[in-house]
């Protein structure tokens, strides 16, 4: 092409690192062309084949079923047992919540239709007046916040990082009080390959918990994020968009990307496509004025992996195939629409600085032969 030539062709790269390279194409710069390069990820590191995929989910699953068949023969059922459950509350600190699922409390307490749970521990009760006394020991014996380290805070808000090995108990009452609310929640009694992230609002008794979300410390398949929820009555208020963030600055301080275990729920999949969408509008209209784009720079800089913020693209109609390349198509109407809904939706901006935390290191044992 001489210099009278407005088309830009998308280039090869000459960092091994770059996955997408894309261009603007065309005088008006209406079009975004991609290219992929032979290499599949970032850090060359080794990707798990289709069949490996496989065999993990089916030994995950027999995992979960043998699990979930435990809880219902053993002392604590799920609901599935003789008697079913006739739970219809929890209540959690100043809030009386209904349930949406059966969890697999002990058996005393599925007959009854209201359990009262501590919000700073989680210790659960029959009666109200067990979880008084409980409340009014004295702060040495009885902390008003979770367990664990405290890696997080801004304001009022506070994240905290509970080893599943080191804080069973706590652990295994967060997973019984989740379960309450996630129908595909199924794992509570083997929490130990599991980190666990709590989220809580100080007020002048403590720190009451949010919600959650959780990892295994160790993801063959390099997921970030095993399990989320927000409690019912924080939801709708951005703390579940908060957590999401929360959990790919901990995968950017890893220096890797990460993406949350599949297959998502319904209302996972919406929470992560809007989270994903938001990134990836946000970083196009503050880089609107660059004629190149790289996609790969994007997922380094998010933590986000490529193949997300490309499947995002397509659901968003904004990728098109053109002369065997993907083409991004910008939206304008889509921007100014993203624009107007940002601005009326409840946002809780995540401060980088505010984070005191190193990953984990997990050190493999020696061999006994050596």
């Amino acid at each position: 092409n001489n210099n009278n030539n407005n088309n830009t062709k998308a280039e090869e790269s000459d960092n091994d690192s770059d996955i997408l390279l894309a261009s603007f194409n065309g005088s008006d710069g209406n079009e975004l062309v991609l290219k992929r390069p032979h290499l599949q990820t970032s850090h060359n590191v080794f990707q798990p084949t289709q069949e490996d995929r496989r065999l993990f989910k089916e030994s995950q699953r027999r995992v979960e079923e043998a699990t979930s068949s435990q809880a219902s023969t053993g002392k604590a059922h799920d609901g599935h047992g003789k008697a079913p459950s006739r739970v219809k509350w929890v209540v959690l600190g100043k809030y009386k919540v209904p349930v949406w699922h059966t969890s697999a409390y002990p058996k005393e307490y599925q007959q009854q239709d209201t359990i009262y749970v501590c919000q700073y521990c989680l210790q659960y009760f029959k009666k109200q007046k067990q979880l008084h006394r409980h409340l009014e020991q004295p702060l040495k014996l009885h902390a008003h916040h979770p367990p664990g380290d405290e890696i997080y805070r801004k304001n009022n808000l506070s994240l905290w990082e509970i080893n599943g090995s080191s804080s069973k108990v706590y652990s295994q009452n967060l997973c019984l009080l989740s379960k309450l609310f996630l129908d595909t929640k199924t794992l509570w009694l083997d929490v130990g390959p599991f980190l666990f992230y709590v989220l809580t609002q100080w007020d002048e008794h403590g720190a009451s918990i949010v919600g959650y979300f959780s990892k295994e410390k160790s993801s063959f398949l390099n997921y970030n994020l095993s399990c989320i929820m927000t409690l019912p009555q924080y939801q709708r208020k951005g703390y579940g968009q908060a957590m999401i963030e929360l959990s790919y600055l901990l995968t950017r301080k890893e220096q890797k990307t990460g993406t949350p275990e599949k297959p998502l729920s319904d209302l996972g999949l919406l929470s992560y496509r809007s989270y994903w969408k938001r990134v990836i509008l946000t970083h196009l209209q503050q880089n609107n004025t660059h004629k190149t784009f790289n996609i790969q720079s994007l997922s380094d800089t998010t933590g986000i992996t490529s193949d997300d913020i490309v499947s995002t693209l397509q659901s968003l109609k904004m990728v098109k195939s053109w002369r065997g390349k993907y083409v991004i198509v910008p939206n304008d109407e889509l921007l100014e629409k993203f624009n107007s809904k940002s601005s009326k939706q409840n946002t809780i901006a995540i401060d980088p600085s505010c984070l005191r935390w190193s990953p984990l290191v997990i050190l493999k044992k020696a061999d006994e032969n050596s």
